[in-house]
């Protein structure tokens, strides 16, 4: 964002620079801010993170409203390490949140033969199942 307002006062008081060239002084970073930030680094952390980059969004907004600034700079790190976590484990339930990190399609097989009114968890199915799982 420093990028984007640093040239603005030049910009004003400069008397000879031309409207256009004010107005695109602050348009052009304000925009490769907003497509860098949004569209490109999520896809880089996502692929060399193995998270899904629609939650590494999510995650920034989770971590920020939770702590903040400091949330939003450890939001990655922080995902990234309950990933891991969560794909090394042999649980059920910590393989079902690996594969929403990774938003493959899951499917969930109840046993519906128990008598009570808590079906038993069977299995989770990866419908997509990728290498490193």
């Amino acid at each position: 964002m420093l990028a984007t307002f640093l040239p603005i006062p030049i910009a004003i008081l400069d008397p000879e620079m031309p409207m256009a060239s004010k107005i695109c002084i602050f348009i052009l970073p304000a925009f490769m801010h907003f497509v860098v930030g949004n569209l490109v680094e999520p896809v880089i952390f996502g692929h060399r993170l193995h998270v899904h980059p629609v939650m590494v969004l999510l995650s920034l907004a989770f971590w920020f409203e939770l702590w903040d600034v400091p949330g939003a700079i450890l939001a990655m790190p922080m995902t990234a390490i309950i990933s891991i976590i969560a794909r090394q484990s042999k649980h059920p339930y910590a393989r079902y949140l690996s594969c929403l990190f990774l938003c493959v399609n899951i499917r969930v097989v109840f046993d519906d033969a128990r008598p009570t009114n808590f079906p038993r968890l069977v299995a989770l199915v990866l419908d997509a199942p990728h290498a490193f799982l």
